[in-house]
């Protein structure tokens, strides 16, 4: 039977549209509690957003062809695969890309202007949708930079079993943080990061499942952002669900 959509995600998109997260963050009392719901409490124009890929384009999703930035940022990725292919599927809204059950496929955004937080606070994610048995090894989702990258890195990727995690490094330090769930239930998920001056956050559906105090420091690296796996090579950690709505965006500093 097919899973129904959820109405919870991201509406339609257009360059100019005004998107509604809806998301009830139920933290308080601190600074980076407000500087956390910041990023996803309020509605928000695409070019709100650094990056933002809804895959409602009419892209082929072939290899070697490109993903529209819906954002109007101009960072739009390109389709990258070996022995494998994205294919267009049912999203949370209109399409979204499924991501191959064998072989390697990713979605590479060359690195630019405002890809890079630096000491800012900023977030990212995506919706996903995958089952158990595609979350069996641990998958990327979203990254910009690999481990013990010169500049740092920022990332998020499913453990595995399907357990959402968060990773920033940067020049203080590396922070992690895990969910306390699996969204391997072949059902649509919000999963996302964001990263204040002093907690790395993780979130599902809006709401925070697990995070970790501890300073990052500035991040700015040459490196692509990639989305589902780290390169097409073997040992990508392939990410075999389906995804929509992947961005990322600043996150303004308290009052």
């Amino acid at each position: 039977m097919r899973t129904p959509r959820r109405p919870f995600l991201l509406p339609a998109l257009t360059t100019t549209a005004a998107i509604a997260l809806c998301v009830p963050f139920a933290v308080a009392g601190s600074a980076d509690a407000a500087t956390a719901a910041a990023h996803e409490s309020a509605k928000r124009r695409a070019s709100d957003y650094q990056f933002l890929l809804t895959f409602d384009n009419h892209e082929s999703l072939r290899g070697g062809t490109r993903v529209v930035d819906a954002s109007g940022h101009r960072h739009g990725g390109v389709v990258m695969t070996h022995a494998g292919r994205l294919s267009a599927k049912p999203g949370v809204t209109k399409r979204g890309a499924q991501f191959p059950h064998k072989g390697r496929a990713i979605v590479q955004i060359s690195s630019g202007k405002g890809l890079n937080p630096k000491q800012k606070g900023f977030a990212f994610g995506a919706a996903v949708r995958v089952g158990a048995g595609q979350a069996a090894t641990g998958s990327n989702i979203v990254q910009k930079g690999f481990y013990n990258q010169k500049g740092g890195q920022y990332k998020l990727q499913l453990a595995s079993g399907g357990v959402p995690v968060c990773v920033v490094f940067g020049k203080a330090g590396r922070v992690k943080a895990v969910a306390t769930r699996s969204v391997a239930d072949s059902r649509w998920h919000r999963v996302a990061c964001s990263r204040t001056q002093t907690r790395v956050t993780v979130w599902v559906d809006g709401r925070r499942s697990g995070s970790t105090a501890g300073l990052t420091g500035g991040i700015a690296n040459s490196a692509p952002v990639k989305v589902g796996g780290k390169k097409i090579k073997p040992g990508n950690k392939q990410f075999r669900g389906r995804v929509d709505n992947v961005y990322m965006r600043f996150v303004p500093a308290p009052r």
